[in-house]
């Protein structure tokens, strides 16, 4: 059925959410703190976005769900750890190679999920194209999303300029 925020916001009380969430916040706590003072370099830089990060969790003090927009919070702090990091180890043309990259992966198994398995990469409704998302519109914001740095990717070989194509 069609997706609402009601429904969204009860799903993290799930556990098939609430466990992968949880995984991916101590992985990206732990790659942060492997680099901790990088991190925290980068993040004097930054200190109004910092501030609203951290600022996140206390959401919960208003919400009509408080351990949702905790959880989420949290998330949020661990994901901009995450952010951080990459931004710290990473030049930013590297950065642009890495998201291209993620790009050719994710939008590759897409088209292969929507063809090659459409019970599973299209919409049981109408037959759109969802591919590795849960919805068709978050199929296409995402790779009108991942278009824009494979556009603008300097490419230096033919495997790079394949791979720019291929996001294209």
């Amino acid at each position: 059925g069609p997706i609402e925020m009601r429904m969204t916001a009860t799903s993290v009380s799930s556990l098939s959410y609430r466990i992968p969430a949880l995984a991916v916040a101590l992985l990206c706590l732990c790659v942060a703190a492997w680099k901790y003072g990088a991190v925290l370099k980068r993040a004097r830089k930054v200190v109004p976005l910092i501030f609203l990060t951290i600022a996140a969790p206390l959401s919960a003090i208003w919400s009509d769900n408080p351990l949702h927009s905790l959880s989420e919070g949290l998330l949020l702090i661990a994901l901009t750890a995450f952010a951080l990091f990459v931004a710290s180890v990473f030049s930013e043309e590297q950065q642009i190679e890495l998201v291209v990259l993620a790009a050719g992966v994710v939008l590759t198994l897409s088209i292969v999920l929507a063809i090659g398995v459409p019970s599973i990469g299209t919409m049981p409704e109408s037959g759109a194209w969802r591919g590795l998302f849960g919805q068709k519109n978050n199929c296409a914001g995402t790779s009108l999303f991942l278009l824009v740095p494979a556009m603008h990717w300097k490419t230096h070989g033919t495997f790079e300029r394949a791979l720019r194509w291929i996001v294209i």
